[in-house]
């Protein structure tokens, strides 16, 4: 089965088995604004609410020292994800009342919001004793304001480490209940066009308060700077979408911050969590959007088409299975297509010399976190 798939991949132009982009567009404009006349207002399941914030003092409280154990909260664990389902299959079963689709999908990153609130408030709060603590140990002149200094340096260091932990354990039982018992509810009611909204409730990029977190960069994506300067993957970037565009003239990219973008445009009032101000330096500003949502992805941001057309070694595996079945004649014509695809790879190094902190090449960031702080702070 799998060597008819390698022979099937060889025999097909490469070029015409990449998937193509996709547009995404939400209207909400049925939806009725909330007090501030901006926001849509969201009642949560209070169940849920109080168990993802008994969940998540308990994980700060374990995860916010030095050296943390290895807690057994699967009975907590459980209890979240079976709220988790309650609450998604009773909105998603409103399409058959009084919900269309597009504003399902909205309506769901309420509980995203919520979580991630939550974390950062609970370990505001955390900081915030901490230094109360320090003030009244300095005015008291006790001999613990030296620990508890200690004590609130190593939580302001660590600020980011202890978001990512905390929100990535909270976020893979919602993976677990979305790729275990949500996904068939999602594909009868919702469709398959809206199978990417799983997806982005569950994106890594959320986890932290900033995108140069050392745990997000080292645990989910390639480093791409030393001191995560946001010029240095800018201009990474840039030269990568050159290259390929030179390259590869059967398939263009499009510029991940458009030339237009420095253009004053009407921006997000609303920006809670600070994703749409800390993606400006990569996507350019962000419009405002208070009842249509869009964004348009091109074929570099759907990881399937960098693993197909620059994956060597399994290209090279697909072309020995070719060579097998079609002889040295076909083999021949079809290897000087693959080798093409390698010389963008080879000759990148080269063209991006002076980038000496680069770790890593044909690394993008994608727009994912764009529209998902756009959904979070511009609506819910």
């Amino acid at each position: 089965m799998e060597e008819a798939e390698k022979s099937s991949e060889a025999a097909s132009n490469i070029y015409d088995m990449v998937k193509p982009g996709q547009s995404i567009e939400i209207t909400i404009d049925t939806l009725a604004k909330g007090i501030d006349n901006y926001h849509i207002d969201v009642r949560l399941s209070k169940r849920f609410s109080s168990d993802v914030k008994k969940l998540i003092a308990l994980l700060v409280s374990q995860v916010a020292v030095p050296r943390p154990k290895n807690w057994d909260n699967s009975r907590q664990f459980e209890k979240l994800r079976d709220r988790y389902l309650d609450l998604m299959t009773v909105l998603i079963h409103r399409v058959k009342t009084d919900l269309k689709a597009d504003e399902i999908c909205l309506l769901q990153f309420a509980t995203i919001k919520h979580i991630l609130q939550f974390t950062r408030k609970s370990l505001d709060n955390e900081l915030r004793n901490v230094k109360s603590r320090l003030s009244e140990n300095r005015n008291r002149g006790s001999s613990e304001s030296l620990a508890t200094d200690q004590r609130l340096f190593w939580l302001k260091k660590n600020y980011d480490n202890i978001l990512y932990n905390v929100n990535k354990q909270v976020f893979s039982q919602l993976q677990r209940v979305e790729e275990r018992q949500l996904f068939a509810i999602r594909e009868q009611f919702l469709g398959e066009e809206y199978a990417y909204a799983a997806n982005l409730l569950i994106n890594p990029l959320l986890y932290t308060s900033e995108l140069s977190s050392l745990a997000l960069l080292l645990n989910e994506f390639s480093m791409w700077s030393w001191n995560a300067e946001d010029s240095g993957f800018i201009e990474l970037n840039d030269k990568v979408e050159k290259l390929l565009n030179k390259r590869m003239t059967q398939l263009q990219i499009a510029p991940l911050k458009p030339q237009s973008s420095d253009e004053s445009v009407t921006t997000e009032i609303h920006d809670e969590l600070g994703g749409l101000f800390m993606l400006q330096a990569y996507l350019g500003q962000a419009e405002d959007t208070k009842t249509t949502i869009a964004e348009s992805f091109g074929w570099f941001e759907i990881p399937e088409n960098v693993e197909l057309l620059f994956n060597i070694q399994k290209n090279s595996e697909i072309l020995a299975q070719f060579r097998k079945e079609h002889g040295f004649g076909k083999w021949w014509g079809k290897r000087r297509e693959f080798k093409v695809l390698e010389k963008p790879l080879r000759s990148f190094p080269n063209s991006c010399e002076r980038i000496k902190h680069c770790l890593s090449y044909l690394l993008r960031i994608t727009c994912d976190a764009l529209y998902i702080q756009q959904f979070l702070n511009s609506s819910t």
